[in-house]
């Protein structure tokens, strides 16, 4: 299994130590399984994009969005948040290609009924 990294210098724990994502974390680790073994992507490509998703659903999680009810909205608002925190464009991008894959992903899995990523630039 993935080892399960901090997001940026945070850990995923709330003040109790109840994991803030832990309701993702059955669609976090068959997408990161599916990039892993189908995809081949190398290992720290895999710990990048768990990362950025951790940080996506982390985001989620704090204002109470399940991953069924997550639209175009709730992503633009979370890339805005990047762009204000001093994110780099190069790495809202890979943050972009993450959500993309891991949507897409979700849809054919049967995870969520739309993707939510489908219209970002």
């Amino acid at each position: 299994m993935m080892r399960r990294r901090p997001i940026r210098g945070r850990d995923t724990a709330d003040p109790e130590g109840v994991d803030r994502i832990e309701s993702y974390r059955p669609a976090l680790d068959s997408w990161l399984a599916h990039l892993s073994f189908e995809r081949r992507l190398a290992a720290r490509s895999v710990s990048a994009y768990g990362t950025d998703l951790e940080g996506h659903f982390g985001w989620l999680a704090d204002r109470g969005c399940p991953l069924t009810e997550v639209g175009t909205g709730e992503i633009e608002a979370w890339l805005t948040s990047l762009y204000k925190a001093g994110y780099r464009a190069s790495s809202r991008a890979r943050r972009v290609a993450a959500l993309r894959s891991f949507y897409g992903f979700a849809v054919r899995g049967g995870l969520v009924r739309r993707d939510p990523a489908e219209s970002l630039p």
